[in-house]
């Protein structure tokens, strides 16, 4: 059974651990159910190695997921100035905000990075100091860099999406069940917005001077990933092949209406077995906020279902910057942690 607690922030904070490194706060975080420990933090918060080694156990695996900058760029700046009103966000007066932003970035910047969601986000996240982000020094960039690298265990990136979550699967034993997903909210976004925002050639390149942090860290682990993608056995495609196979399965399975009985599934290549129940596609439809929720309610982070399993799934959509969880072997565990 999956008895996993996670790290939940308080409801004053309901949408975010901490907008600044995570410090151990409890008036950020609700405490764990008496007699237990935290398990997982896969919350939106900053990145700071020693404080979450103060909540999390000694055996916690570090991983996380960049994005495409300028793809996250576009994402954030709509998604904020829409859906949460960020105040310099809705005060660009323009039909094409990503322009009109881009020509002078400072002139709508908000004074403190905690509340910026468009000046080198992703490195903010992983933890870089404001006053570094400022400076853009070669040498500190480098160091970071270097220290993210040898603190995670994996840096998944969103582009190579189910590419990533199958090496997830193997470093932390888990079965494709573990790793199903339906979809991205922002997933196709970027192709659209920038059609319907006129970006141009010359947005892009300003974009790149001034997230130019991001644009480092994103390439760094890219190139990483695909590195070590290189030198997986011959399995590797063959999983891969399997699990966007049964993704589709589970996909039309899931929007295919009233669902009375379970989807079992036995893989092409590889023959592993899984079995979806209607229960688990109400999970995989939940959005972040709505999964949170969830997971408040239960106090402990798990939810029976009717069959009494407590089994829980990685929903990439939600995966923010970075994820902490424990690494607990699959006979153990049906399912652990994320970002």
């Amino acid at each position: 059974m999956n008895d996993l607690t996670f790290v939940l922030p308080a409801e004053k904070h309901s949408s975010t651990i901490c907008d600044v490194p995570i410090e151990e706060n409890k008036g950020y975080y609700l405490p764990a159910p008496k007699g237990k420990h935290f398990d997982i933090l896969c919350h939106h918060s900053v990145y700071n190695r020693s404080t979450i080694q103060r909540i999390l156990p000694k055996d916690t695996v570090y991983i996380a997921i960049v994005r495409e900058p300028f793809a996250r760029f576009v994402s954030a700046i709509l998604f904020f100035r829409k859906d949460y009103k960020e105040k310099y966000l809705t005060s660009i007066k323009s039909d094409n905000v990503i322009s009109t932003f881009l020509a002078n970035p400072r002139k709508y910047e908000p004074k403190g990075m905690a509340r910026s969601f468009t000046n080198n986000r992703m490195a903010y996240d992983f933890g870089l100091a404001p006053k570094d982000i400022k400076n853009k020094s070669k040498e500190k960039i480098s160091k970071f860099i270097e220290k993210i690298d040898n603190e995670f265990d994996l840096v998944m990136v969103l582009e190579y999406l189910d590419e990533s979550l199958i090496l997830m699967k193997r470093m932390l034993n888990w079965s494709l069940n573990d790793i199903l997903y339906l979809g991205i909210s922002n997933a196709g976004i970027t192709n659209k917005t920038a059609a319907t925002q006129n970006v141009t050639e010359v947005d892009v390149n300003r974009h790149k001077a001034w997230e130019s942090i991001d644009y480092i860290l994103y390439e760094h682990f890219l190139t990483k990933l695909k590195r070590i993608i290189a030198i997986q056995d011959d399995t590797f495609e063959k999983e891969l092949e399997d699990f966007r196979r049964a993704r589709l399965k589970v996909t039309k399975y899931c929007h295919g209406g009233k669902l009375a009985k379970d989807l079992d599934i036995k893989t092409f290549h590889l023959k592993q077995e899984l079995r979806v129940r209607p229960y688990d596609c109400t999970i995989l439809k939940k959005g972040a906020f709505a999964y949170f929720k969830m997971l408040k309610q239960t106090k402990e982070g798990s939810k029976k279902s009717k069959t009494g399993s407590n089994r829980k799934r990685i929903i990439p959509r939600m995966l923010t910057n970075y994820q902490i969880q424990r690494k607990i072997p699959r006979r153990k565990i049906n399912v652990v942690r994320v970002k």
